[in-house]
């Protein structure tokens, strides 16, 4: 009789606790883990547990947070790391943090170190010699223009054309590329005084009437001194260069306007 009622206490409390413990060991909780890999970069890589078939990826520092529990498989999968698949036990889940370490993929590259090369050009590369001219785009043309010879198209007249025509439309072709050139170079001065003066300069300081300021800039362009001194890039002595210049300039348009 006693026997009988400690197995009936038994099943009692066993029929009790065994709902709840098996709950709680079916029930999936909340994992935290971290990527430990030889990388800067472990933000992005995915974390799939494959019984549930729900994936996260991770943050910065390749921290990441999944709902798993005790015998779930997890795949990481990541471009820069060799695929891996773990198992989980009941230990990784008595961990603050469970660690997952990864070895990067031999189909990558080793750090690829990218160095600007500022002084690199055409020069340094043997393209062009030392000392060698630079020419803008109107000064090859017209280079180009001049190493052509009238004689040169003389072979291929057969003699039943006339020469004259052909004569005249190359002189006319260089008259004009040179002129292309003398209005680039223009351009080219106006540019580089309109980068080292703000408009305040000539309105405010040299007392040029904000209508006129562009055509003071084309003024100084006509200018073989200035240019000279534009290439020395002494800012100083060119502001009081443009001083002077400004006074003549003024005097001009005042005559204009009476």
């Amino acid at each position: 009789m006693q026997h009988r009622s400690r197995l009936l206490f038994l099943v009692s409390f066993l029929s009790f606790i065994s709902p709840s413990a098996f709950a709680q060991h079916d029930e999936r909780t909340l994992l935290k883990g971290k990527i430990v890999a030889r990388c800067e970069n472990l933000e992005g890589i995915e974390i799939t547990n494959i019984q549930t078939d729900k994936s996260v990826t991770t943050k910065q520092g390749g921290y990441f947070t999944m709902m798993a529990k005790q015998g779930d498989s997890l795949r990481i999968s990541s471009i820069q790391f060799k695929a891996t698949r773990l198992l989980l036990t009941q230990g990784d889940f008595d961990l603050d943090l469970y660690f997952i370490r990864l070895e990067p993929s031999p189909n990558m590259l080793s750090e690829v170190t990218i160095v600007n090369y500022n002084k690199i050009n055409a020069i340094d590369l043997g393209i062009i010699s030392a000392g060698q001219r630079h020419y803008t785009p109107a000064e090859r043309k017209l280079k180009t223009a001049g190493d052509l010879k009238p004689t040169d198209f003389l072979g291929l007249l057969g003699g039943g054309m006339q020469t004259d025509p052909i004569l005249n439309a190359i002189s006319g072709r260089t008259a004009m590329l040179k002129k292309e050139v003398q209005t680039e170079r223009k351009e080219f001065l106006i540019a580089k005084l309109e980068a080292m003066f703000e408009d305040s300069f000539y309105t405010q300081y040299l007392k040029i009437p904000a209508a006129y300021v562009k055509g003071f800039l084309y003024y100084l362009a006509d200018n073989e001194r200035l240019r000279s001194m534009l290439a020395d890039k002494n800012k100083a002595m060119l502001s009081f260069v443009l001083s002077d210049l400004a006074v003549k300039y003024l005097d001009t348009i005042s005559v204009e306007k009476k």
